[in-house]
């Protein structure tokens, strides 16, 4: 059975003419222009761009951040006996140690299951059997996001290779 819609029932109606996507308390959602776009840093991980957008309804600008971070992964590591594998790491920003899943950054024209892969086998020295896409992330104030994958059946490899910032 279908619910029916009452009048308390929000509706959403799209229309991406020029007043954008119009919600029922008739608010319009409009994109903003970029009068002007910035690079403030960028490194082999993130790129911090500075834009000054044009608010559509009002004609102000504003000055947004935007935070590109290169992609990356996480593996959900469990052995055939249901176990959990995780990885220490020492973080620089919290000047800790962490307890997490095993992940790494996907390199330039790299399959992102083959950066799973390579990631489990270079912080765990295991190898999956079965890599199951689980889905990917993103945020809000980010394009770019991170993709997750589930590692069935692990093999102990004896080609371990530490990155020199794992070691």
């Amino acid at each position: 059975m279908v619910p029916q819609k009452t009048k308390n029932t929000p509706v959403f109606q799209k229309n991406r003419g020029k007043q954008g996507v119009q919600m029922s308390a008739g608010y319009p959602f409009r994109h903003w222009s970029v009068a002007s776009s910035r690079t403030v840093l960028a490194n082999r991980v993130l790129k911090v761009r500075q834009d000054t957008c044009v608010i559509p309804a009002s004609g102000g600008a504003l000055e947004y951040f935007v935070l590109e971070l290169t992609d990356w992964v996480n593996v959900v590591p469990v052995t055939s006996a249901r176990e959990l594998v995780m990885v220490r790491q020492y973080r620089h920003a919290i000047r800790g140690v962490t307890l997490e899943i095993p992940a790494g950054s996907v390199k330039e024209n790299e399959v992102p299951a083959d950066a799973a892969r390579r990631e489990l086998l270079e912080e765990t020295g295991y190898a999956p059997v079965n890599l199951i896409h689980l889905g990917s992330a993103t945020r809000r104030f980010r394009p770019i996001g991170s993709i997750r994958f589930l590692g069935l059946t692990l093999r102990r490899s004896l080609n371990q290779r530490l990155s020199w910032t794992n070691a």
